[in-house]
């Protein structure tokens, strides 16, 4: 397990505004930040990094304004990509809203049909042909926010199980010596494929699926290797004990966003976080 990284954890971040941060923070300002909101058992988390922008879902409708609220505190005007993992609505839910009020460059998504109102809205609005938007197809590189990034494909037209969720795009992306892996809604069929790709470890992981269990899980954590590991829940929806259990096995230092907003700091050989 990666093992040399450095874990900051504040347990009142207001304090930071008042007080003169005793922390040791290598440096002034991270190369790259990674806000994940607390907005329930939902997904959306942004990155940024040399002056650019890639979010990747977008929560439910319900939860715009405090995306919005975010985007505004981080400075952000516009999104070179953003990226939407399937089609449930807990990851597409704000997208129209977020097209509409900021400067959005590119959509990528998995290429297949959704079957709900969010997707219709979703299609809706794309099609007026005001945003680029294409699928993803094949495994496809590009560079943004100073890193690199990497999206895994789904490698079918369609699941017999969790269609939606088995069609979520992996995202991983490296920033120096530092790796992150964020893993969508997939489950059981969607691991087996990206284990199968042999994509390495990652010192971050954003845990599949809201952290509910299933028989491939130990495998692909076993696979990934984290560090640390980001859980989007909430008290009313919390991860499986079992997940937790496993996390804990494999010494990973686990957060959940029911317990507040999450920064992740990347300092070139190290990692802050901060909840």
């Amino acid at each position: 397990m990666m093992k040399n990284r450095l874990s900051f954890i504040l347990a009142v971040i207001l304090a930071l505004s008042f007080t003169a941060c005793t922390a040791p923070i290598p440096e002034a300002d991270p190369d790259l930040r990674i806000t994940i909101p607390k907005i329930g058992k939902a997904d959306s988390i942004v990155i940024t990094g040399s002056s650019e922008c890639v979010v990747i879902d977008t929560g439910e409708s319900d939860d715009y304004y405090e995306i919005e609220s975010n985007l505004q505190k981080l400075g952000i005007e516009s999104i070179d990509h953003l990226i939407l993992t399937h089609f449930d609505k807990d990851h597409i839910g704000s997208a129209p809203m977020i097209m509409e009020n900021f400067v959005v460059d590119e959509v990528l998504m998995p290429d297949y049909t959704g079957n709900n109102q969010e997707y219709d809205l979703l299609m809706e609005f794309l099609e007026k042909d005001t945003v680029a938007y294409r699928y993803i197809t094949k495994t496809e590189s590009f560079s943004s926010c100073g890193c690199d990034f990497v999206i895994y494909p789904p490698y079918l037209d369609t699941y017999a199980d969790s269609n939606d969720n088995n069609h979520s795009l992996i995202t991983a992306v490296k920033a120096g010596s530092n790796s992150y892996l964020f893993a969508g809604d997939a489950e059981e069929e969607r691991l087996t494929e990206i284990m199968a790709e042999n994509i390495g470890e990652f010192d971050f992981l954003k845990m599949p699926h809201h952290g509910n269990y299933n028989k491939k899980l130990e495998a692909f954590i076993a696979s990934v290797d984290p560090g640390y590991a980001v859980i989007t829940c909430s008290d009313k929806n919390p991860p499986d004990k079992k997940t937790l259990a496993l996390l804990k096995a494999s010494g990973v230092k686990v957060y959940q966003t029911k317990d507040g907003d999450i920064t992740i700091l990347n300092y070139k050989d190290k990692i802050g976080i901060i909840q």
